[in-house]
């Protein structure tokens, strides 16, 4: 099962919602995409700005778009690989 049609199945109870609040969106992430990300990091890296697009429409409420998780999810598990040999290669290429 690619990954794609993995997140589309697990995206089917998520299927009617567009938005989500900090709460939503940390479940979202770990339910479709396989991301732990807990509320707190959402919150930290909404001061940073290393996390998800958002919308910051009052100072106590955030809302994020699930198209903004999506990317943000892909580009936080970056290209795909075949095997553990061409991650490692991508790894040493990239510095990491």
């Amino acid at each position: 099962m690619s990954l794609e049609t993995k997140s589309a199945a697990s995206a089917a109870p998520f299927e009617h919602c567009r938005a989500f609040d900090r709460r939503g969106a940390a479940k979202y992430l770990r339910e479709v995409w396989g991301l732990r990300v807990s509320v707190s990091t959402l919150a930290k890296q909404a001061v940073f700005g290393t996390g998800p697009r958002f919308f910051n429409p009052s100072a106590s409420t955030v809302i994020y778009l699930r198209d903004d998780l999506d990317d943000w999810a892909r580009e936080r598990l970056g290209a795909p690989v075949r095997s553990t040999t061409e991650w490692a290669q991508r790894q040493h290429r990239e510095g990491r």
